[in-house]
């Protein structure tokens, strides 16, 4: 049976629960030999907080930072401002949920008052340390009916407990208007290119890329059709599961009359990257799903243009990240 909560502090908050037990923190413990000694070094530090050690906790690292005096920049001047850090290394895609309890010992009824913020907190690569900024008010924690000081020392500790392990979450961005990214491609001597032939690399959107032209087809459209790939060259952000959606439009100038152009249509793309045994590769033309190998691959769709009818051939993906590309095109001059 839990002790009962003795204590009547000056300020309530209807988002901080505040109960009372025997049993030490679980994870990590702090005895501080003099609080006013921390609380006058680090008010003249740039930094108006302490960080313990590092300490592990539900399979993760973590810090525990104490701003004696508040932390002003959350609201809490004047109170008892607890966080918990998270030092673990997060890929961009991927969280921790965590319940957290600080704990403060009393030496007067040798229990541990512990404070709890309403639900869980979800640590991210941008948001590494969640705390209540308001634990306690000073005042309360500096009273000596309350227990929580004897002398100077006093006893700060947390427990963590982890909903999983590192969940993966998704963002999705979009342009919000589409732009007329045009990038015409001249090829002379179109008839002796023996197999393929790619474009110079440029940029659109912020991103590098380059067209490859197979002119007697490739894969399934060999010897029936002219191939046109759309590539993209830079995608080392692309990783952890990271798509990047394409929408672009290929087309073939009628060299007889410049205003005329065979127009594929809107194409959808989806690339992202592909590695091997760890390591980064490339963004591809095809996905080989061959056992060992973790793919994560740039599946650039391939448009086949027909000598009897245009058709495309592309595929929906899942997709993460969006970009929209427009109006990306290849000129012919010589057949």
């Amino acid at each position: 049976m839990a002790p009962p909560n003795v204590y009547t502090f000056n300020v309530q908050d209807s988002k901080i629960i505040r109960i009372v037990r025997e049993a030490p923190p679980a994870h990590y413990l702090l005895e501080i030999e003099s609080f006013a000694s921390l609380k006058n070094s680090v008010s003249q530090a740039p930094k108006t907080f302490f960080e313990s050690t590092e300490f592990e906790g539900a399979s993760h690292k973590w810090i525990l930072v104490i701003y004696p005096a508040g932390n002003k920049d959350d609201d809490g001047v004047d109170h008892i401002s607890l966080y918990l850090k998270l030092t673990d290394k997060l890929d961009h895609g991927y969280s921790v949920v965590a319940t957290i309890k600080f704990f403060i010992y009393d030496y007067r009824r040798k229990t541990y008052l512990i404070i709890q913020g309403l639900g869980e907190q979800s640590y991210d690569v941008m948001e590494k340390q969640k705390g209540i900024a308001r634990a306690l008010p000073l005042s309360d924690f500096m009273s000596s009916s309350n227990g929580f000081i004897n002398g100077d020392r006093c006893k700060f500790g947390v427990e963590v407990l982890v909903a999983d392990a590192t969940s993966r979450t998704a963002f999705c961005s979009t342009l919000k208007e589409r732009t007329n990214s045009i990038y015409t491609w001249p090829i002379e001597n179109f008839s002796q290119i023996a197999d393929k032939e790619h474009s110079d690399v440029f940029t659109r959107e912020g991103r590098t890329w380059k067209l490859e032209l197979y002119p007697k087809g490739n894969a399934a459209g060999y010897n029936k059709s002219i191939s046109l790939y759309l590539f993209l060259v830079d995608f080392t952000d692309l990783i952890n599961g990271k798509k990047l959606y394409v929408e672009h439009e290929l087309r073939v100038r009628n060299l007889q009359n410049q205003k005329d152009a065979t127009r594929i249509g809107l194409l959808s793309s989806c690339y992202y990257a592909i590695t091997w045994c760890g390591r980064l590769v490339s963004a591809g033309r095809w996905c080989c799903r061959l056992p060992g190998i973790d793919v994560q691959y740039s599946d650039v769709h391939c448009l086949w243009i027909s000598r009897e009818a245009n058709k495309a051939a592309h595929e929906l993906a899942d997709h993460e990240s969006v970009c929209l590309c427009n109006g990306m095109g290849i000129i012919p001059s010589g057949t």
